[in-house]
């Protein structure tokens, strides 16, 4: 069955679960049934309240992000999966079943160039070992595709 879903950042400026719980009901009655919320900061996440807002008017939450402006796969490999499996328990504890977003390379960031074999190799072992960490939490891990002027590496 078809689902509606819509970004938090449609109907605020910055995902705060009190201000998204009194907003939910008029969004649900329109037949929003899912609710995506931008992990922009997940040590600062409120996972608990996020669950809360999330049961308490039925949606279901689903989490993205992009990496840090910091945080290069091809350089940082291990930090970059580390800052992953730490988002995907925050996306977890907030019953999400899924992160999705950039979650191979930061947005804004481009060389000018294609994506080299090298960059295309890190992302394909980031998502392989990314992706187990998502299975063992039983959750999905996304990959979004973005334009070529917000990223050189996957493009729509």
């Amino acid at each position: 069955m078809p689902r509606l879903g819509l970004h938090s950042l449609a109907f605020t400026p910055l995902w705060n679960p009190a201000e998204a719980d009194a907003l939910l009901p008029q969004i649900t009655a329109h037949g929003v049934s899912v609710i995506e919320t931008p992990l922009l900061d997940p040590q600062n996440y409120d996972s608990v309240g996020t669950r809360r807002a999330a049961e308490r008017n039925e949606v279901e939450i689903v989490c993205s992000l992009g990496l840090p402006a910091e945080m290069d796969v091809s350089i940082r490999p291990d930090e970059v999966a580390d800052y992953l499996g730490f988002a995907l328990k925050v996306a977890r504890d907030a019953g999400a079943g899924a992160l999705s977003g950039v979650t191979y390379g930061t947005i804004g960031k481009r060389s000018g160039a294609p994506a080299t074999a090298a960059e295309l190799d890190a992302i394909c072992r980031l998502v392989e070992r990314v992706s187990g960490k998502a299975r063992d939490l039983n959750m999905k891990l996304g990959i979004e595709p973005c334009n070529r002027y917000e990223t050189h590496l996957l493009n729509t």
